[in-house]
């Protein structure tokens, strides 16, 4: 495994900050479990979200139109008047989408401590879903499950659920899957570790000038909570009439998601 090496350390607006790594040479929150027979090196948690903006920046004017375009399909609003509400809500969700990584049982499992897989987009989701929801200026129910299912979403095809010497199945989301894995969790392992509030904070202040409130991070989360809510989502996207097109419009936010992720982590990792 490669030493940590901080790619932003030059312009990092948090470095120095008590929740930055560089002073004791490792990361205060990590970003991933480094894989050690391909020689992934350490990554802080800021300097990935830092390199997903970088990538989201590069792509962001090229797919801004055909995205308004699938949303506006199924929201009566103009492709304007959607382009200006997606402008400040995918900036939020590239921000926050790995908000899950600041559990404790996320980052036990990145230090080998907790061997359990945890699904950190399922957190990051129902976080950004209640950010959403308590803003100043709430966004449409239906953009709202759209930006949460991109997040729950975005490592989908890398994950299955069960598996036998014959076959390997890919997961649903669904209710029952949800409350499956998330019930193997207590209320201690979905703590935020500490300074989760504040890099989160300073993280959206820094690139976008918006302030996080503490209570949405305040507390241990409750599982049933999050499966509620993630549930209703996940049936808000696949039960109306117009699932082909929302469908449509959660694929359409979910693909440059996935794309800044992968990419931005590709860098991060050393690779």
């Amino acid at each position: 495994m490669k030493g940590f090496v901080c790619l932003k350390a030059n312009e990092c607006l948090l470095a120095g900050e008590e929740f930055c790594g560089l002073a004791r040479n490792a990361p205060i929150a990590s970003s991933y479990k480094p894989n050690l027979e391909e020689g992934e090196r350490l990554e802080c948690y800021v300097q990935h979200i830092l390199l997903c903006w970088d990538e989201w920046r590069a792509l962001k004017r090229r797919i801004m139109g055909p995205v308004s375009r699938a949303v506006s399909s199924v929201l009566q609003l103009s492709k304007g008047e959607v382009m200006r509400e997606l402008d400040r809500l995918l900036d939020l969700m590239v921000l926050n989408h790995d908000i899950g990584k600041l559990t404790r049982v996320y980052q036990n499992y990145c230090l080998c401590d907790d061997l359990r897989t945890f699904r950190h987009e399922h957190v990051s989701s129902y976080f950004v879903s209640r950010l959403l929801k308590y803003s100043h200026s709430p966004p449409l129910p239906t953009l709202r499950s759209l930006i949460c299912s991109a997040i729950y979403l975005h490592h989908e095809a890398l994950v299955t659920s069960w598996r036998s010497p014959d076959l390997t199945w890919l997961r649903v989301p669904t209710a029952d899957y949800l409350l499956a894995h998330m019930l193997r969790f207590s209320r201690d392992d979905l703590e935020f570790i500490p300074y989760a509030y504040e890099i989160v904070d300073e993280l959206n202040w820094c690139v976008t000038n918006v302030r996080i409130r503490r209570d949405i991070l305040s507390g241990p989360l409750d599982v049933r909570d999050i499966v509620r809510e993630l549930s209703e989502m996940v049936s808000f996207i696949d039960g109306p009439a117009s699932a082909p097109e929302m469908r449509l419009a959660s694929a359409s936010i979910l693909l440059p998601l996935t794309f800044v992720d992968n990419r931005a982590g590709a860098r991060g990792r050393g690779r």
